[in-house]
C-alpha cells in the first residue's frame, strides 16, 4: 500500500509492505516482479526457471508488522504486489577470463529484457551451469544455430549450414543447472536457441 490510492511508485515516494521477518531501519531492500518462465531448448517442455526482473531500491524508515519504506532508485516503476528481498551485501571480486575445465556445449534460452537480437554488452541467459562445469568468469564462444539447407528434391539429403561464430561471452552469474553471460563482443546478433560452446569450433 500507499499512504494515497496510486499503484505505481518511483524515487522518492514512500510504501508500506508486510511479511518482511526481522527488519532495522536504514535497511536497503530490492523490489522485483515476476517475468516469464525459462525454458529449455534442448526440451521446451522443461520449466528450468524463473525470471524476475529487478525493479529497484528501497529502504526501511520504520519497521513494524506494516513497514514503512521509501522508494531510493527505481529502474521500473514498482506496483503492488511485487516482491521485496534484502539487498545483498555488495562483493567486490577480481575476474580473470578463463575457459572452463570441461568442454561445455550451452544453448541460449533467454536475452535480457526480451529483445529478439542480442549484441554487445547485452546479458543471455544459457540452459547450463555450475553442475556443467561453468563458474563465473568462464569464456565461451557463440555460434548461430545450424538451418536447414533448401533442398531440390526429396531425395536429396538433409544439410545444415556449418557453425558460423557470432561473439564471445563471459559468465558472471552461476547456478545449478543455468548462467547468465555478458556478450563482450559481437559480428553478429545473438539469438534464443544460438549455440555457446567453451572452445572454439572449426569454421
Amino acid at each position: 500500500a500507499v499512504p494515497d490510492n496510486g499503484v505505481m511508485f518511483s524515487a522518492g515516494d514512500q510504501i508500506y509492505a508486510v511479511d518482511l521477518g526481522d527488519v532495522n531501519a536504514g535497511e536497503t531492500w530490492q523490489a522485483f516482479r515476476k517475468g516469464k518462465p525459462l525454458m529449455n531448448p534442448d526440451n521446451p517442455k522443461e520449466v528450468m526457471g524463473m525470471e524476475v526482473n529487478y525493479l529497484g531500491d528501497v529502504r526501511v524508515k520504520r519497521e513494524g508488522d506494516v513497514t514503512t519504506l521509501s522508494v531510493i532508485s527505481a529502474k521500473e516503476e514498482i506496483a503492488i504486489g511485487d516482491r521485496l528481498v534484502r539487498a545483498p551485501e555488495k562483493q567486490f571480486i577480481n575476474y580473470v577470463p578463463h575457459l572452463p575445465a570441461q568442454v561445455v556445449e550451452a544453448k541460449v534460452m533467454s536475452t535480457y529484457g526480451g529483445v529478439a537480437e542480442a549484441g554487445s554488452l547485452t546479458t543471455v541467459v544459457l540452459n547450463r551451469g555450475a553442475l556443467d562445469g561453468l563458474d563465473v568468469a568462464s569464456v565461451l564462444f557463440s555460434y548461430k544455430a545450424p538451418r536447414p539447407v533448401k533442398k531440390e528434391s526429396r531425395s536429396e539429403p538433409e544439410r545444415l549450414t556449418p557453425p558460423l561464430k557470432s561473439g564471445n561471452l563471459v559468465v558472471y552469474r552461476v547456478f545449478p543447472t543455468i548462467s547468465y553471460a555478458l556478450v563482450l563482443d559481437s559480428t553478429l546478433p545473438v539469438n534464443i536457441g544460438d549455440i555457446a560452446r567453451a572452445e572454439p569450433v572449426a569454421e
